[in-house]
Parts: C-alpha cells; structure tokens; sequence
C-alpha cells in the first residue's frame, strides 16, 4: 500500500484489512449510516446547485449494500462486498 497521498489515510488504512478478509462484524462506521449521510451530502449539493457526482458515485455503492440486509449494519468496508456482486438482478 502507498505510504502517501489519498491511499495513506486513516480511513484507507482502517478500512482495508476488512475489506481484504472480508469480515465487517467490528464496526468503526456502519453501511447504512454512510449511505444517509452521502445523500445528505448530495441533497445539499443540489440545493446549492453543485452536483457533487462524486459523492453521488459513491452514494450509490453504498446504496447497493443496502440490499443486503447482512451489511446495512456491517462497517462501511462492506460496501467492497456489494460492488463486487453488482445490482441485484
């Protein structure tokens, strides 16, 4: 893992052994609680007028979690696991 930049933050370097074994049971922040606040975010943005379509990318990973109960109140590191599953058909 880089040393540096935005791969070196504390959020980057908390998140990534759960999301390389795959175990989410210790929650620092839960899926579901990212997910409100990135929409929070993005209706702010559109008030303002700013699109904000990072966030809006992310928003959206995080709500595809939300389709799997298991991971609503996993950590947010889950959200690795409904990427790599993709919409539900």
């Amino acid at each position: 893992m880089a040393q540096t930049g935005a791969a070196a933050s504390g959020l980057v370097k908390c998140s990534m052994p759960n999301m390389i074994s795959r175990t989410y049971a210790e929650t620092f922040f839960a899926l579901r609680w990212m997910e409100k606040d990135a929409r929070y975010a993005i209706a702010e943005g559109e008030a303002l007028g700013v699109p904000l379509r990072t966030v809006r990318a992310a928003w959206e990973a995080f709500a595809l979690g939300l389709n799997d109960p298991a991971l609503a109140d996993a950590d947010f590191s889950a959200v690795i696991a409904s990427v790599a599953k993709g919409p539900s058909a």
